[in-house]
């Protein structure tokens, strides 16, 4: 299936087209393949620079790319009833052709003619009537002082989700070390937990306290640092948006608790954040200490060396590595009481495209209805389209900023 066969080609969005292939220097030729001597000139192997025949459907492969960019997608409107007049030329020919290579990715993940087996890693793994009734993500941490169920339903984020001002710089100054803004505030958050965060403040535990007097109010290099921050089913000692680093101060309580500490460790890096432990004994006898080991984790964690007055500019992000896009959190998507898929990635179940959520959409469009064997592998494949998507996207926007 081509997702562009319902395109309408009117003249002026041929002219786009052409004038598109004529910024490039390449001989614009339609249908989905080229004729005669030219195959050579499209082989997968050549140069961008050496290439000298572009396709139609490249050109559009290139729009696609373009299209799921945020910073050109209107969230109200579809892929084929968008003007190719409104996509901006492209820059120069070797972002032009991995433009395209993505789009085409695109264009053939979402035609899902063919998803090989290994490559799905979503199950279906309890038996029953496979009835959809209420669909709804669970992704359940292990548990710190709350009930049974773990944080469940669309999570709750424990910050506004309204884009940030820009703060200007966009770094802090630590020892001679530009520390970058690294800031992240969209969090799975447990709400019963808000009681214990009280108690545990009104506890006034003497580390916890001292330290906090050293950083509170911006005192340590203007950083904020938030205490007894509820992050998932845990609740952190002190945590640093602009950083996504959590600081723990490790007293007697920790003693013999080392696995689940390790199993706490694990979950807060996996939403993408960094852990530095600091003993209560050493917040209480050696301050000096613990704020220089605080500097040196930043700087060593975060940290770019400059000797200018003014900081350069962040270096453009590098593109990630295949296979190696942003971490994924799971969960189970639960379409009954008992019965779940598992191993869904929040980013698939929450990813977005125009104004609906296709993975949530597609339960919502069968509820009440009970799915059959060929559903419940439609739905499997799904995931994987989302999962790719987002990497793909990821890339998309490297190239885009």
């Amino acid at each position: 299936m081509n997702v562009y066969q319902n395109f309408k080609f009117d003249s002026d969005t041929l002219e786009v087209i052409q004038n598109m292939a004529k910024s490039l220097k390449l001989i614009l030729t339609f249908g989905n393949n080229p004729e005669g001597n030219v195959c050579f000139a499209q082989n997968k192997d050549v140069r961008p620079e050496y290439k000298e025949i572009v396709l139609q459907v490249e050109i559009l492969d290139y729009c696609n790319a373009i299209y799921q960019s945020s910073k050109f997608r209107d969230s109200k409107t579809d892929f084929i009833k968008v003007d190719l007049s409104q996509f901006p030329l492209p820059e120069n020919n070797n972002n032009f052709w991995k433009l395209v290579s993505f789009g085409a990715k695109l264009r053939q993940l979402h035609s899902k003619e063919y998803i090989p087996p290994e490559q799905i890693t979503t199950q279906f793994p309890v038996a029953g009537n496979n009835k959809v009734v209420n669909p709804k993500y669970r992704n359940s941490p292990p548990q710190e002082g709350c009930p049974e169920g773990g944080v469940e339903g669309e999570l709750e984020i424990s910050e506004n989700l309204h884009p940030m001002k820009e703060v200007k710089p966009p770094y802090f100054i630590i020892k001679n070390h530009k520390i970058p803004h690294n800031t992240i505030t969209r969090l799975p958050y447990n709400p019963r937990l808000k009681s214990r965060v009280k108690e545990l403040r009104y506890a006034e535990n003497l580390p916890e306290v001292l330290f906090w007097m050293q950083v509170h109010k911006n005192h340590f290099y203007k950083i904020d640092f938030d205490r007894q921050k509820i992050i998932g089913n845990y609740i952190v000692d002190f945590y640093v948006k602009k950083l996504g680093l959590v600081v723990e101060i490790d007293g007697s309580s920790h003693d013999g608790k080392e696995q689940y500490d390790a199993q706490r460790d694990a979950y807060l890096k996996s939403l993408g954040l960094k852990v530095l432990h600091i003993p209560a004994i050493e917040v209480l006898q050696m301050m000096a200490k613990v704020m220089t080991d605080v500097e040196d984790f930043i700087i060593e964690n975060y940290g770019e060396r400059y000797t200018n007055r003014d900081p350069p500019h962040p270096p453009r992000r590098a593109p990630p590595e295949e296979g190696n896009s942003r971490r994924l959190i799971y969960g189970k998507v639960y379409i009954n009481e008992t019965q779940y898929f598992d191993n869904v990635p929040a980013l698939a179940w929450n990813f977005t495209f125009g104004n609906e959520q296709p993975a949530q959409k597609w339960l919502q469009d069968r509820k009440d209805n009970e799915l059959s064997l060929i559903n419940i592998l439609e739905y499997q494949k799904l995931i994987f389209v989302l999962i790719e998507t987002g990497r793909i996207i990821e890339e998309i926007e490297v190239i885009m900023c």
